[in-house]
């Protein structure tokens, strides 16, 4: 990309050249007063022009056959890098981008509250089929309204999910190469795996209903607030989420080697405590030994240290000092 090899200054600079208003006829304090944007620099060109040597139709004075084929062109693969790019974020906040992105919203926002209605419609029906009818939470004989309600949100289920997989047929085929780095898209995916699975999956057992609702449930509220967090108004508190989420992530792998260290050593010093304590005594309160074996030593400690520390079931006796 051009703008890789240009230095902040020269493109501010250069930005600043991009914003034309007329001072001499002073009428900047007067309601006519315009300001003219030139957006040339950040819309790269729809138009590829290939040229090939040509022996007839040739431009005499090139001796070149042109030819001008129009393509699909990010409009904002520009101001992407500037976003990503540390030396040029304080760019973002120059007129001649922010006056750029806020019309680029008005063109498309038709699109994005489309979407997301679609979308919401796609949720709520999720959540009142599950709910009414798939999960069978009540072993009690369904109303006629139940049945009625039951019946339109399966309707409403179905349509919107044969859509949404229309949407990302779509996607898929644009940009393929975008598509599968979005980290986004993958929970899309396996969201209408789950989903497909309630629709099509004729008579399930009660927990594969159940494991199948929880998920689809959950996947599809995170994709919803993805979604939302789109908007202009929300954006800042989304970015700031995924970067604050992104960082404890990478402490967390790090941090994993200690708990990973406590979960063994807990598992040494308490496993036969357990064990012992599970022979002798019964557990009246019916807690769970969760030092029996690694796995499940590992999930407590995790526990222990959110801050959830329960100390009542362990057996010191056996190592009062530690």
């Amino acid at each position: 990309m051009p703008i890789q090899d240009i230095e902040p200054e020269v493109l501010e600079k250069h930005l600043d050249s991009c914003i034309q208003f007329d001072l001499k006829g002073k009428k900047f304090e007067k309601e006519d007063f315009s300001i003219t944007f030139n957006y040339n620099t950040i819309i790269p060109p729809s138009e590829k022009i290939e040229y090939n040597v040509a022996f007839e139709n040739s431009d005499p004075e090139t001796n070149l056959n042109h030819i001008v084929t129009r393509e699909l062109v990010a409009e904002t693969e520009v101001i992407s890098y500037m976003s990503k790019a540390p030396e040029f974020r304080y760019l973002l906040k120059h007129p001649v981008v922010v006056s750029f992105l806020f019309v680029k919203w008005h063109c498309i926002r038709w699109l994005f509250y489309t979407n997301l209605a679609f979308y919401i419609a796609f949720v709520l029906s999720l959540v009142v089929y599950i709910f009414v009818w798939y999960a069978n939470f009540s072993n009690t004989e369904n109303s006629s309204f139940e049945n009625f309600v039951a019946n339109l949100s399966y309707g409403i289920f179905f349509l919107t999910y044969i859509i949404l997989i229309f949407r990302e047929l779509f996607q898929i085929t644009v940009s393929p190469n975008k598509y599968f780095r979005n980290f986004e898209n993958y929970v899309e995916i396996i969201l209408i795996f789950f989903t497909g699975c309630i629709l099509f999956v004729s008579n399930p057992v009660d927990d594969t209903r159940r494991i199948l609702s929880s998920v689809s449930i959950l996947l599809a509220a995170f994709e919803l607030v993805l979604m939302v967090g789109q908007h202009p108004k929300l954006s800042t508190n989304v970015v700031m989420l995924e970067t604050v989420s992104l960082n404890f992530f990478k402490f967390l792998i790090w941090y994993s080697l200690l708990i990973i260290a406590f979960a063994l050593s807990f598992y040494i010093l308490f496993s036969e405590a357990e064990v012992d304590n599970k022979n002798n005594t019964e557990n009246d309160d019916g807690e769970e030994d969760f030092f029996t074996d690694p796995g499940k030593s590992m999930f407590k400690t995790i526990v222990m240290l959110t801050g959830e520390f329960d100390a009542g079931s362990l057996n010191f006796h056996h190592f009062p000092i530690t």
